[in-house]
């Protein structure tokens, strides 16, 4: 292995002209596609059109989510995590794709990792497959490992790209309506991991004219140091999902992902420093697959619970209509409207609903003078242009309730059959 910290990229290359991952790719594009397209039909029923486009939605997703992959794979094999040939590691990627068919909220990487990590210690110790098979037979202190740094590329992929495709929502707080987003974004990576093939090649010739570089591997092992002298070491490439889900009524969606994403990143870390109890034995590998979803527990409960805490901050009152949406390029937004911003004001007369904004704004032939306040509380004038394209939500003060629709599942789906053959 020559370039340890560089030998993830040629393998990962690899997926775009093997015809089996390829496919995988392919497959699952396509589901992203088909879920996106249903949040941008949603988008266009609350909004009367879409923030984002399906391909758009989908290309963010894949594009982001092989570069987070290239980081991951490096690091993985900078820091020398290897698993043995057989031994199952590929079930934590497996069952992280099928994922993306069922509830996101019931199982995760996390949960997936430490019953994984459960079950290989049960094999272990049982010797339930025999001695000389490697299946389930994991380093958990390596798929502890493995789990955090997944969380810690999630973590930023989460800030960087998680509000992306958000839907506006609307609900009710002490009797006032309150406004939000309902936050789902999944990414696709390829992850390059070190397997150890114990038999079947001859690797004498390999290792002598191998050079492992003296600080490698970073996280030391040295039962897998001494395996490598009689063993080959390959890089596999492996497709794995991650996803992220939340609401909030609270925060903007860009406060809402960076702090969602501080909370993996953060998770991340404190996943890798546990995995160390495992060198104290049986009892600390058993900890550790508790801890692992525990914390990961723990902290998305305790996230919540802050969310819970705060006040909505999209409401309208008789301080002015709130603004919960702009979409990028529409005349509101040229004028300088941003969602969280508070219209207090046209020409200079109080503002009786949300109806008078729309009202006023809406196939306009002159210019028309807002007066808002944005979250910070500054104050200024603007004037919105001519034009049909508002692209602007904003939270009514009330809500009629003969008017009011309860979205199930199946009522969804109605509308956007009908949206689709609009």
């Amino acid at each position: 292995v020559t370039g340890v910290q560089t030998c993830a990229l040629p393998i990962l290359s690899y997926i775009f002209i093997s015809p089996s991952l390829l496919l995988v790719l392919i497959i699952i594009g396509i589901i992203f596609y088909s879920k996106n397209r249903k949040i941008t039909l949603m988008q266009k029923m609350i909004l009367g059109e879409s923030i984002n486009s399906p391909l758009e939605l989908t290309l963010s997703q894949i594009t982001l989510g092989i570069i987070s992959g290239t980081i991951l794979s490096v690091i993985l094999s900078v820091l020398g995590i290897v698993f043995k040939e057989n031994s199952g590691i590929e079930m934590l990627f497996l069952l992280a794709i099928l994922i993306i068919f069922f509830n996101k909220k019931v199982i995760n990487i996390a949960y997936l990792g430490g019953i994984i990590g459960g079950l290989s210690i049960i094999v272990t110790c049982l010797n339930i497959f025999g001695t000389k098979n490697n299946f389930l037979k994991l380093d958990i202190r390596e798929l502890v490992i493995l789990v955090g740094v997944i969380y810690i590329i999630q973590g930023f992929l989460i800030m960087f790209d998680g509000s992306r495709g958000s839907i506006p929502i609307f609900s009710k707080n002490n009797g006032r309506v309150i406004g939000g987003y309902m936050l789902n974004r999944s990414w696709i990576m390829p992850i390059a991991l070190f397997i150890l093939l114990l038999n079947g090649i001859n690797s004498n010739g390999l290792i002598e004219n191998t050079i492992y570089p003296n600080w490698w591997p970073i996280i030391s092992n040295n039962k897998i140091l001494q395996l490598i002298v009689t063993g080959t070491l390959i890089m596999v490439p492996y497709f794995s999902v991650v996803n992220y889900s939340s609401i909030t009524f609270t925060k903007t969606k860009k406060m809402k992902t960076l702090s969602s994403g501080i909370y993996m990143v953060l998770y991340g870390f404190l996943c890798c420093l546990i995995s160390f109890v495992t060198e104290t034995g049986l009892a600390g590998k058993i900890f550790v697959v508790i801890m692992v979803p525990l914390i990961y527990e723990v902290i998305t409960r305790f996230s919540k619970k802050i969310e819970d805490k705060k006040k909505p901050i999209f409401y309208s009152d008789d301080r002015g209509i709130s603004v919960l949406e702009v979409v990028p390029l529409s005349k509101s937004y040229i004028a300088g409207i941003r969602a969280g911003d508070r219209i207090t004001s046209i020409k200079g007369k109080y503002i009786e609903s949300e109806r008078d904004v729309y009202e006023a704004l809406m196939n306009n032939y002159t210019n028309v003078q807002l007066e808002i306040e944005n979250l910070k509380g500054e104050r200024k004038n603007i004037q919105v242009g001519k034009g049909k394209n508002l692209g602007l939500l904003l939270v009514p003060r009330t809500i009629n309730e003969k008017k009011k629709i309860d979205l199930t599942k199946k009522k969804i789906n109605e509308i956007l059959g009908k949206l689709k053959n609009s």
